[in-house]
C-alpha cells in the first residue's frame, strides 16, 4: 500500500484460483474505529476489468477521510483482499501494511527577528509552527532568502531542528 497527499493505492498480488479465474475482489477498508471493515464499491469496485487485471485500486484521500472510513491525516490504513471466481471466496487476506496518510505541512507562521541575537552580520530568526502538521510532527526546517538581487532565493540553513536560527 502506498499514500501520497490525495490518493492511496492499495495492491495485492493474485492468489491461488483453484484452476479457475478470479471473476472478483472485494477490498474491504478498516474504518477509524478499527472494529469494521467497509467496502469503497466506487474507487475500488473488484469486479472492474482494470483492477481485477492489475490487482491494485486507487481510493481518494477524501473518501477514506469520509464516513464510513473517517481515516484521520496521521493514521494508518489497513486493507484486506477476498477473491472470488466460480467456486466460490475465499477467506479474507491479513490486512495491509498500514501506510498512512500524510501530506505537506502548512508554512511556518510569525517569523520574527530575535534582537537580542541580530547584530552586525549575525542575524537570529524565529517563527512558529503553521496549524496544521501534515498528519506527523515536524522534524526540521530549511531556511531560505532572497538574493541580493531579488532574482533567486538561496539555501541558509538545512536541517534545523526547532523553531529558531542563527545565521
Amino acid at each position: 500500500m502506498i499514500s501520497d497527499r490525495w490518493n492511496v493505492i492499495i495492491d495485492w498480488i493474485a492468489p491461488y484460483n483453484g484452476g479457475t479465474p478470479i471473476i472478483s475482489y472485494t477490498i474491504e477498508i478498516r474504518t477509524s474505529d478499527s472494529s469494521i471493515y467497509s467496502i469503497d464499491s466506487v474507487d475500488c469496485n473488484g469486479s472492474n476489468i482494470l483492477i481485477l487485471a492489475e490487482t491494485k485500486c486507487t481510493v481518494k484521500v477524501a473518501t477514506l477521510q469520509a464516513s464510513p472510513f473517517l481515516i484521520l491525516w496521521g493514521k494508518g490504513i489497513y486493507a484486506r483482499v477476498i477473491a472470488t471466481n466460480y467456486l466460490g471466496s475465499s477467506a479474507a487476506s491479513e490486512p495491509g501494511n498500514g501506510a498512512v496518510i500524510l501530506t505537506f505541512p502548512d508554512e511556518p507562521i510569525n517569523l520574527s527577528n530575535n534582537l537580542a541575537i541580530t547584530w552586525g552580520t549575525t542575524i537570529g530568526l524565529s517563527w512558529d509552527e503553521g496549524d496544521f502538521n501534515g498528519g506527523t510532527p515536524v522534524i526540521d526546517y530549511t531556511v531560505i532568502s532572497l538574493s541580493s538581487d531579488s532574482s533567486t532565493f538561496i539555501e541558509r540553513q538545512v536541517g534545523v531542528i526547532g523553531t529558531s536560527v542563527t545565521l
